[in-house]
């Protein structure tokens, strides 16, 4: 599920400016919203990577659009969410900022597990029209390819570290071997 590739691709540990700032508002304006975020899961809570329009950070991970949006495949678009039965109840919703337009896209690894969600919000209702929609789908795929390369580069960072530890051990070692080689011909 999220919570390992969260983990495993260290987007907690990532610095939330790294491009993500430069994809989120390109929702925002292509599709004429107000705000809109990239948000990530782990086992609790939703947090914000990137925002716009909004000040929040993280939110408990039940109950809201994105919770609804990361079990999907495809992108889910709520043309307006008082007349939706899930969401008409929403404190987004019912109260500030008044949330009509949710329209998210997975986040989705590779090997299929959804992290989070690039998403677009508005106090307006309307729908989206299917190239919206397919704008919002490209986005996210933009997103995970930052992410892709991003793991690239934290792996082979850490192949190379690892690979300098190994030589100098090796070294190290060698050291040692020529002492009890000098040692062991040297006679009392």
């Amino acid at each position: 599920g999220g919570l390992g590739g969260v983990v495993c691709y260290q987007v907690r540990e990532s610095d939330s400016g790294w491009a993500f700032g430069r994809i989120t508002p390109v929702g925002a304006q292509l599709v004429g919203s107000r705000m809109d975020r990239i948000s990530f899961w782990d086992d609790r809570r939703q947090w914000f990577k990137s925002s716009a329009g909004s000040d929040v950070k993280q939110t408990p991970g039940q109950g809201g659009f994105c919770a609804a949006a990361i079990t999907c495949q495809t992108p889910t678009v709520v043309a307006d969410a008082r007349s939706s039965a899930q969401f008409a109840r929403h404190p987004m919703v019912v109260g500030p900022p008044g949330i009509r337009l949710y329209a998210g896209a997975p986040l989705t690894t590779v090997d299929g597990h959804n992290l989070g969600t690039i998403c677009v919000m508005d106090t307006k209702p309307r729908d989206l029209s299917d190239e919206e929609v397919a704008v919002l789908a490209d986005l996210a795929g933009l997103v995970m390819d930052q992410l892709d390369q991003r793991m690239s580069r934290v792996q082979l960072t850490e192949s190379e570290r690892m690979r300098r530890e190994e030589s100098r051990h090796a070294q190290g070692m060698g050291g040692v071997e020529l002492v009890k080689s000098k040692s062991a011909g040297q006679t009392p």
